[in-house]
C-alpha cells in the first residue's frame, strides 16, 4: 500500500517537470532500484539478504470498486520458497501463502469455489523454487524500456517518475502499452509508489514499508490464530491463478 487524498491529488496533476541537466541516466535509476529485488530471488541474494516484506495502500484504482481506496496489501518472499500475499477481496482480506512445498489460503468461503472452478487434475510434482540465476537477475533491468515522466514534489519530497515495460511489448507491435509506472527518490533510490496497469484495470500503491532482510519470522507463513479455522489447503501449482481470480472477483 495515509494521507491518500492528498497523495492522489498531487498525483492526479500530472505536472511532469522538465528533467534537469545532469540527471541520473533513467536505465541506470531503474537498475538501482529493481536490481536489490531481483537479486533476491538468486543464491546469491541481495547484500546478504534473502527475503522481502512490502507493504502498501491502494490510494487510486481505476476499473476496481473505489472502496478499495485506502486498503492495505502486502507481500512477504523469502528465498526460495516461501510467498505470502494479502490483499483486500469482497469486503475482507484474502491471503495466499506457499510454505515451502504447502500451500494455503484463507477464508475458505472464498478460495473453496476458487479451487473447484479450476476443476483440473493435480499435479504429483514437487513444487519448483522460486529462483533464477544470478546472471539473468543482473540482466533484467536491461530488458525493460523505460521512459521519463519527469519529477514531482510529494508531501516535500521530490520523485522522479519513469514508465516501464518489457522490451518484448514493443517487439509485439504494443508500442502504446506501459504498464507500469515508478516514483523513485532521486538520493537513495528508494521506491516511493506504484502504478500497475493492466487491460481492463489498473492500480497505483502508496510504498508504506520495503525492507530486506536475511530471514523474516517463521510465524509469517503460518495462519494467523484468527484464520486458523478459515483456512483451506490449496494446488500449489494453481497459485497464481488463484491469485488472480480472487482479484477478479472484486471488479
Amino acid at each position: 500500500m495515509l494521507a491518500c487524498a492528498g497523495v492522489l491529488l498531487l498525483v492526479a496533476m500530472d505536472c511532469w517537470a522538465k528533467k534537469p541537466p545532469h540527471a541520473e541516466d533513467r536505465y541506470e535509476t531503474i537498475n538501482q532500484t529493481l536490481a536489490p529485488l531481483f537479486a533476491l530471488l538468486t543464491r546469491n541474494g541481495s547484500a546478504g539478504n534473502h527475503s522481502l516484506n512490502l507493504e502498501a495502500s491502494v490510494i487510486d484504482v481505476a476499473g476496481l470498486p473505489e472502496q478499495m481506496k485506502g486498503a492495505h496489501l502486502r507481500i512477504a518472499y523469502e528465498f526460495p520458497d516461501k510467498l505470502l500475499v494479502q490483499f483486500p477481496s469482497l469486503g475482507s482480506t484474502a491471503t495466499v501463502c506457499r510454505n515451502g512445498q504447502s500451500v494455503w489460503a484463507s477464508p475458505t468461503t472464498m478460495f473453496i469455489p476458487l479451487v473447484e472452478r479450476i476443476a483440473q487434475p493435480l499435479s504429483t510434482q514437487p513444487l519448483p523454487p522460486m529462483e533464477i540465476e544470478a546472471t539473468k537477475a543482473v540482466f533484467l533491468p536491461a530488458l525493460l524500456n523505460v521512459r521519463d515522466g519527469g519529477n514531482v514534489r510529494i508531501a516535500d519530497h521530490d520523485y522522479r517518475v519513469l514508465d516501464v515495460r518489457p522490451i518484448a511489448l514493443t517487439r509485439n507491435h504494443q508500442a502504446n502499452d506501459w504498464p507500469g509506472r515508478l516514483w523513485i527518490s532521486p538520493e537513495d533510490h528508494r521506491l516511493a509508489q506504484l502504478e500497475v496497469r493492466f487491460a481492463a484495470w489498473s492500480i497505483t500503491l502508496l510504498i508504506d514499508k520495503l525492507e530486506l532482510s536475511p530471514a523474516l519470522p517463521p510465524e509469517t507463513w503460518n495462519p494467523t490464530s484468527e484464520q486458523r479455522d478459515q483456512v483451506a489447503a490449496v494446488p500449489g501449482e494453481k497459485l497464481f491463478t488463484l491469485i488472480d481470480l480472487a482479484l477478479k472477483q472484486t471488479r
